[in-house]
């Protein structure tokens, strides 16, 4: 039996845990959502890049047309796990 995707949040953050096996399906979501969202934020476009591919491949402020500012730090983060469990 898989274990279910859990989330956990508090007043400023939200983490979820997506269990191994369900892994490529997660990813497939993501991507398939941000794929039919062609204005989202870059902060999104950044969130799904880490969590499909593992790496950012474009400045999305660039292209944003909001002209948001760059935040000096992002709240995406795959978080601390070891390097074999990473995207």
């Amino acid at each position: 039996m898989t274990a279910p995707i859990k989330l956990t949040s508090t007043i400023n953050n939200i983490w979820i845990q997506v269990p191994t096996e369900l892994l490529p399906m997660f990813q497939k979501l993501v991507n398939k959502a941000c794929n039919c969202w062609p204005d989202a934020p870059p902060e999104i476009k950044i969130f799904a890049d880490q969590i499909t591919s593992g790496t950012v491949y474009q400045d999305y402020y660039q292209q944003d047309s909001s002209q948001k500012q760059r935040p000096d730090t992002l709240s995406w983060e795959i978080g601390d796990l070891p390097d074999h469990h990473r995207v």
